[in-house]
Formats: structure tokens, sequence, C-alpha cells
């Protein structure tokens, strides 16, 4: 079954995906930027399919009723009381947290903070933060980062991305490996209203006040797979290596040669057979 629910966490009311059985074991799915929910939808279905419950949010900014204008509303420590209400909402009591591009982050941050909570983490694409933070002075991070420095102007990142139709986006989008279709779809929808798209800048914008927030999250104690691509066009190799400095749990990772940053989208299929895997406790294998 495949319908949408809400929850109420302040004055904020977030859209979330409730897919599977109700009675059996609870994934829940953070999206990044630019996609919402729907990035991860073929990969929950397939789980879904498998006996899980699987949760899959419209974070804050991509939720019709959670769109807080100040970008310090959107600090990761919001985004981690969020997950834990969606949790206490659909009574949920432990769950494997999966989490792609900034869902990553949140995954990083809720699993180091609620250590209970968290059965198990996967996390595609985005390294621990402290790897990250550590990467940018090694290697091209810092320059592979730079789009987030323009993010942070006001207004002028919502004109570029949005001119023509979003043509720029879209183009920068599928340069990076995204499918044209995606692309198209993630753009469009985060264009029908400048205020959406500034919504899901204020993530970016939110870095300079969350700084001190991403260097306090510490090791993670829960069982962790991360999966990482080599043709990954925003986040560099070291911060993916030095990863695993940042979890004393029992750790996999996957280095997939010739994947991009979007694995959820490109390798749906095999992903949520390692997610499936790695629930199970097995050893994961690459599939490329």
């Amino acid at each position: 079954i495949n319908y949408m629910k809400s929850f109420s966490r302040g004055s904020f009311e977030f859209q979330f995906y409730d897919l599977g059985n109700e009675q059996g074991d609870c994934i829940i799915l953070l999206h990044g930027f630019p996609g919402g929910a729907e990035s991860w939808l073929k990969v929950a279905e397939d789980l879904a399919t498998n006996g899980y419950r699987v949760l899959v949010p419209l974070q804050r900014g991509f939720s019709n009723g959670a769109q807080p204008r100040l970008r310090r509303e959107y600090s990761v420590s919001e985004l981690d009381e969020d997950i834990r209400g969606l949790m206490d909402a659909a009574a949920i009591k432990q769950a494997q947290i999966v989490g792609h591009d900034w869902g990553g982050v949140v995954a990083w941050s809720f699993a180091w903070k609620n250590p209970n909570l968290v059965k198990s983490l996967v996390v595609v694409s985005t390294p621990h933060p402290r790897a990250f933070m550590a990467s940018l002075w090694r290697g091209n991070q810092a320059f592979l980062s730079r789009y987030m420095l323009f993010f942070q102007l006001p207004i002028l990142p919502e004109r570029v991305l949005g001119r023509e139709g979003g043509r720029p986006f879209i183009k920068s989008l599928t340069s990076t490996g995204l499918s044209q279709q995606m692309a198209v779809n993630y753009v469009n929808q985060l264009i029908r209203s400048q205020r959406l798209l500034t919504n899901a800048l204020n993530w970016y914008r939110a870095m300079p006040i969350a700084v001190l927030d991403l260097l306090r999250i510490g090791p993670i104690e829960s069982p962790t797979l991360y999966i990482y691509g080599s043709d990954d066009r925003y986040l560099s190799f070291i911060g993916a290596r030095l990863t695993r400095r940042w979890v004393r749990g029992e750790y996999q990772q996957l280095f997939l040669p010739k994947g991009t940053h979007w694995i959820p989208q490109e390798s749906a299929v095999e992903l949520a057979k390692a997610i499936d895997g790695f629930a199970r406790g097995e050893k994961v294998k690459p599939w490329r």
C-alpha cells in the first residue's frame, strides 16, 4: 500500500509516504537536494515488497505545510528533530536510517545523537560530516563545493537557476549524471515558485550557522554501510575514504566504479537489494 500521511511538529505539518507492511521492520529514507521524497520511491517500493515498512518523509522546505522562512530553521538540529517527530507519529521505536545527499548529513547526525533509535545506518554518497570537513583541506573538495558559496548569496541563485524555465539548472544536473527526465522533474517541482526554490537553498544557507553542530558529530556506534560512486562530481574520494575513521560499529563500504552522485536514481533496484541485505546482517557486495 502506497499512500501519503502527515504528522505535526510545532506549527509545521509534514507529509510522508508510508509503504509496505506496518508490522515489518522499519526503514526511513531521507532525501536531499534537489529531489524530494520521489527520488526514493523506486527503492521504497522494492523494499516494501520485501516486507519492510518504509517511511519516506518530505523534509522541511519540501513539505507543503513545513516551509519556514528563516535559514536558521533549516539547521541540522531542526532536521534531526523532524525525523524524531516522524518516528513518534508512526509509533516506530527503532529503524534503519538511510540518507542520500543532504539526507545523508541528517542521517549521520541523527544516528550519532540517537543511537538507541537507529538499528542500522546506510548513507549514500555523503561522507561523515567530520570526514567532509577534513576533505576541504585535502584534495579537490573545496573546488567541488564552490557552488555552495554561490548558494549563500541572496536572490541571485534563484534567478540564475530559474531562468529560461530552469534550463541552466537542468543542464548542471545532467552534466553530473542525472537523467534528463529526472532533472526536468526535479527542477519543475522547485521552480513552480521562488519560495520553494528558496526553501531548498536554505538547507545550504543554514550551513554557516550549523558548522558547530556538524563539527560536534562524533563516531557512529550503529552498524553502518557507506556507498560512494567514483564519478561523484560533488563529493571527493578523500572524504569517502576518511569516513571509515568515524564509525565505531560494524562498518561496510561499497565504492562503485563509474557510479555518479545519483545512485538512488541510477541504481534503484541494486541499492534496494544492498539496503535489504545490510538490514539482514549480510555482507553486501558491489553491483558494478
